[in-house]
């Protein structure tokens, strides 16, 4: 197995995310019980602990920086945006069981959101992008015209924070733009929508993480 992760990129950059959504599973298995089952063990042996930690930290080796993942056909990726420096934004599909959304929703599917704040942002917001350029705003909501809502503020603290609102909008069947952004200084709505159109360049003091979206009926 560290053979062939080695020499291909496709399935390290799989086995990868794989490690870091079985993290954020609560129901998931400890580390060292999956390679238990995959060596046919009813329970791990003390030196199956060992090989674990060991293939782990050989396979993060192998990893020289995050990769944002990319839909190569088959089974959607799962929904996390990756700004770089531990900040991630994770969309849920909501329901009895919350759990991570892919890069396929329905017209009108509820989103709801969750991050890490590793670079301790201040700042949120949230939005898609249609092929013609019409933005949708998850965070902040904008759902009055003589309004011009602002990010919304971050909790600096470690762990993986909601945020309160799921939000549904009626997108026709097609490609989609999935973006988050996190800034020093608060923007608004109208001025990130204004950059956007202008082909300007993110505002310093902050990142952008976009994913192609498929909504499909």
């Amino acid at each position: 197995m560290r053979q062939h992760l080695f020499g291909c990129a496709d399935c390290r950059d799989r086995y990868d995310r794989y490690l870091r959504l079985a993290a954020l599973d609560p129901r998931a298995l400890p580390f060292e019980n999956r390679m238990a089952r995959g060596l046919g063990l009813r329970r791990p042996a003390p030196w199956v602990t060992a090989a674990a930690l060991a293939l782990a930290a050989g396979v993060w080796l192998l990893v020289v920086r995050p990769v944002e993942p990319q839909p190569r056909g088959g089974r959607p990726e799962a929904l996390v945006l990756a700004l770089g420096g531990g900040t991630e934004v994770l969309a849920f599909r909501t329901g009895q069981e919350p759990r991570l959304a892919t890069a396929r929703i329905h017209p009108g599917e509820w989103l709801a959101f969750a991050y890490r704040n590793g670079g301790r942002w201040p700042w949120l917001m949230v939005f898609a992008r249609d092929p013609r350029g019409a933005v949708s705003w998850f965070h902040p909501q904008w759902t009055d015209a003589a309004q011009d809502p602002q990010a919304v503020p971050l909790v600096l603290e470690p762990g993986l924070h909601e945020l309160s609102t799921a939000v549904a909008h009626p997108f026709g069947p097609g490609p989609l733009l999935l973006c988050a952004m996190v800034m020093r200084a608060p923007l608004s709505v109208r001025q990130v929508e204004a950059g956007l159109a202008s082909g300007a360049e993110p505002a310093a003091g902050s990142a952008i993480a976009c994913r192609n979206l498929e909504v499909v009926p």
